[in-house]
């Protein structure tokens, strides 16, 4: 009888033993919150309607002449121009039946914007400006290749390595005439089986490309 009694109370020392070192255990392989990995922050890219990217280039507007519109950023449809102002990337400059305009970006990347002409300010960065030219008449001037400096007309990218070029289209003419003054330009198109085509032009050539059947003719 004695001896039923001491293996039931060493059992039970046994059971109750073996119970506290398993809570110990589960207690040691769970960390605390002071040792839990810092989560790292995300850094949360923002894109603004109303404003550019930090770093882009803003143009200065002189010598207006005529009626001249902007349409801003965040604006639905042009508006007209009392006074000069900057332009910033993602704008659009429109001039009137007898306007014109210079924009300057640096100190000597410059677009004249002739009468009845409608420019989009595609990418104004350091890396690369891009204009869209939608009609009308603009010349394009850069001495330097700080800023490299490319148009897009249609189907037609033109990109000016250095001094001065003329670049001409209208509404309901396929034809797009680009007139060299001066330095050169690379031009690069997809003729009409998408095969690519890139021309360099001098001081002096003139380029007649017709964006309906997508062929050149260098003059």
């Amino acid at each position: 009888m004695m001896k039923n009694v001491l293996l039931f109370f060493l059992a039970l020392v046994i059971g109750i033993s073996g119970y506290w070192f398993s809570i110990q255990y589960v207690q040691s392989t769970i960390k605390t919150p002071s040792t839990l990995p810092r989560s790292i922050p995300t850094e949360i890219i923002s894109y603004s309607i109303k404003n550019p990217p930090s770093e882009a280039l803003m143009g200065t507007m002189s010598s207006l002449i005529g009626e001249i519109q902007i349409e801003t950023r965040d604006a639905t449809e042009p508006a007209k121009l009392k006074n000069a102002q900057s332009v910033m990337q993602g704008e659009r400059v429109l001039s009137a039946e007898k306007g014109s305009v210079r924009i300057t970006y640096g100190i000597d990347t410059t677009i004249l914007l002739d009468n009845d002409t409608d420019v989009s300010f595609t990418q104004t960065l350091p890396i690369s400006i891009v204009i869209t030219q939608n009609k009308g008449t603009v010349t394009y001037s850069q001495n330097t290749d700080t800023f490299p400096l490319s148009v897009r007309v249609r189907n037609l990218l033109v990109r000016l390595v250095s001094g001065s070029v003329t670049i001409s289209l209208e509404d309901s003419d396929p034809l797009i005439r680009v007139v060299v003054h001066g330095g050169s330009v690379k031009i690069a198109y997809n003729n009409n089986s998408f095969e690519s085509q890139v021309n360099t032009l001098s001081k002096g050539d003139t380029m007649i490309f017709d964006s309906d059947a997508r062929n050149a003719t260098i003059e």
